[in-house]
């Protein structure tokens, strides 16, 4: 499956910096909880079904398609969560899943003239993105970290503007673990519909309509005390 892309999918390493000198350094500590593990919870099953329509051309005429053996693969399970988090009643909101994959297919098939059975093989990309409600209100859905950030400028000593030699702020970040995706099985409804007939009557083309039932469990790591 050819994958239209302008890059590497990895994140790269983070380019190369400057050291600060340090004046001084304070550092205290309070202990804001005690025991708890991290246990890997389920937070969902979602039955996902998308629907796909493609033309597959053969790489010889065909007279008889004797099997078609299909398997679904996953290439991308995401959860992008659509809650505020910095409203601690915003518990409820929904999410969005991405689902992308494709359906690896073997067509064996005679073309009439030779004893032989051929075979060829082919990926038939889908994607999809599906709403969920109320998967677990306990979860933050960030896949990576929450940043946020307040700035504040000092006055000036004349009272009159700010101080443009001294600048401040609060800045955060929460982290939170990954969402991770389970293919748990996977039904494939579909109709063939055979085209570009030649004079033999042979087909090179199949035209195909195709329905996806997947369910995906999607789990988190979670502080249980």
């Amino acid at each position: 499956m050819k994958k239209n892309t302008c890059g590497t999918h990895s994140c790269p390493p983070a380019s190369a910096s400057d050291t600060a000198k340090t004046i001084n350094e304070v550092c205290t500590a309070t202990v804001v909880s005690t025991g708890g593990k991290k246990v890997r919870k389920v937070i969902a099953k979602v039955n996902v079904i998308a629907s796909v329509e493609a033309n597959i051309c053969l790489p010889h005429a065909a007279k008889e398609l004797k099997s078609v053996r299909k398997n679904v693969h996953l290439t991308e399970c995401q959860v992008v969560s659509l809650s505020n988090p910095n409203d601690p009643d915003d518990t409820k909101a929904p999410a969005q899943l991405f689902v992308a994959g494709f359906v690896h297919k073997n067509f064996q098939f005679t073309d009439g003239v030779s004893p032989f059975v051929r075979d060829h093989s082919v990926n038939v990309p889908f994607h999809c993105i599906v709403s969920l409600n109320n998967i677990n209100p306990h979860v933050d859905f960030s896949d990576k970290n929450v940043l946020g950030e307040n700035q504040f400028i000092q006055l000036a000593n004349n009272e009159m503007e700010g101080d443009r030699c001294v600048t401040g702020g609060i800045s955060f970040e929460v982290f939170n673990e990954p969402i991770e995706c389970e293919l748990n099985k996977a039904a494939i409804f579909e109709k063939d519909f055979l085209r570009d007939f030649d004079s033999f009557g042979r087909f090179k083309r199949v035209h195909e309509k195709m329905t996806i039932n997947m369910l995906i469990t999607l789990t988190q790591f979670q502080t249980r005390s």
